[in-house]
């Protein structure tokens, strides 16, 4: 019987896996940082190793079956048990770093709505106070407080208040989104470079960075500005302007015929 050795073959074969296994395992590194579970469970059939050549095999024949063929490269393979446990052991605990880091990533997702909701809500807050504080003024000086135009200048104020607190509220969604979007893009860059070849240590380093970038940035683009006057347009802040206007007019020109509350004209 003619023994062939195609053991050089099989070992590039197994490296060529290896190395996809590894690949893969950076992907999956990746992944889990970004609260992504990995890939598939290990697989028992990449564990079946080439362990001896078929010479060797040949000499153990007797032993172990005087049947086999020693060219059949399936009957070769030894079952790596330790590895493979290993490998279970490995994409079980990524699994749950994963959950972890998702949760993490959520709670974060969570602060950046908060602050945003914070941040103009305060504001929002404030203009309340005073364009109800002015819609007092302006009902006692009209001698009209407690009738039907303070309830319905209440419900103006009220409607106002809802609508913007809404748009702050649709503002953090979208700021959520985006930074969603941020990590998305970012991973998959990630991934791109470790599929290239590139070094895979080097990009779970940079996976981390981009993480705190990217929410850094979009958090700094959102609160980087102030809520505008939404109770400008309300009718007793109009009134209350025009009043105040009226007056600075008359202090100017105190010789014409004007009040504190406009034009006598």
């Amino acid at each position: 019987m003619c023994f062939t050795d195609n053991s050089n073959d099989t070992r590039s074969v197994e490296r060529e896996k290896a190395r996809q296994r590894d690949q893969q395992s950076a992907i999956d590194s990746i992944n889990r940082l970004f609260g992504k579970e990995g890939g598939a469970a290990p697989n028992r059939e990449d564990y079946m190793t080439i362990n001896r050549a078929p010479a060797q095999y040949k000499q153990d024949m007797p032993t172990e079956s005087k049947n086999a063929d020693p060219n059949n490269l399936e009957q070769l393979k030894v079952f790596d048990e330790a590895g493979y446990n290993r490998a279970l052991a490995d994409y079980e605990a990524g699994n749950k770093t994963a959950a972890e880091n998702k949760a993490a990533r959520e709670k974060l997702y969570d602060g950046l709505r908060e602050d945003i909701n914070k941040y103009y809500g305060n504001q929002l807050n404030e203009q309340r106070t005073n364009a109800e504080r002015g819609s007092r003024f302006d009902l006692a000086r009209r001698g009209v407080t407690g009738g039907g135009a303070a309830i319905d200048e209440e419900a103006d104020l009220l409607k106002r208040y809802n609508q913007q607190v809404l748009k702050i509220g649709n503002q953090a969604d979208a700021s959520v989104r985006d930074a969603r979007s941020a990590d998305e893009r970012a991973r998959g860059k990630l991934i791109d470079r470790v599929s290239a070849g590139g070094s895979a240590d080097a990009a779970i380093q940079s996976a981390q960075s981009d993480l705190d970038v990217s929410l850094n940035t979009i958090r700094d683009n959102a609160l980087g500005q102030s809520l505008a006057n939404i109770f400008k347009s309300y009718a007793p802040v109009v009134r209350e302007n025009n009043r105040t206007t009226g007056y600075i007019n008359a202090l100017r020109a105190p010789s014409l015929p004007r009040s504190y509350f406009g034009s006598t004209s």
